[in-house]
């Protein structure tokens, strides 16, 4: 941004952040240690990700989506132990915007989401 880069420039530095399923990870917030404090301990974290680039076709339309992109997702630890990964379709939270470029990019989002769940899954 201080250099006023080009679209391009922005798109090419864009692409060299994002994995090969086109997400960067934006913000962390840690909930387990404030809500532990509440009752028994927690293990929560929930991420924002996304692509810029994607963000922008539908912020172009319908810029109100801003609301939802970054996309949330959570990593969580249940009673058991065991640990999950949750997030909203983002076909379903951006379907209220009836616009095809927006259901567009929210069907690739889709597609991506469960790949990422398969990564992670793999990694553990």
């Amino acid at each position: 941004m201080a250099t006023r880069a080009s679209a391009p420039e922005v798109e090419n530095a864009i692409a060299r952040t994002v994995g090969d399923l086109g997400f960067a990870h934006f913000a962390k917030l840690d909930q387990g240690p404030l809500v532990s404090l509440l009752g028994r301990p927690k293990r929560m974290t929930v991420y924002l990700l996304g692509n810029p680039v994607l963000a922008n076709t539908m912020f172009e339309h319908k810029p109100e989506i801003g609301l939802y992109a970054p996309l949330t997702a959570s990593i969580f630890e249940d009673r058991s132990e065991a640990t999950h990964f949750t997030y909203d379709r983002p076909s379903t939270l951006l379907q209220q915007f009836e616009n095809d470029d927006v259901s567009a990019v929210a069907r690739t989002l889709d597609d991506r989401m469960p790949r990422l769940v398969e990564r992670l899954a793999a990694r553990e």
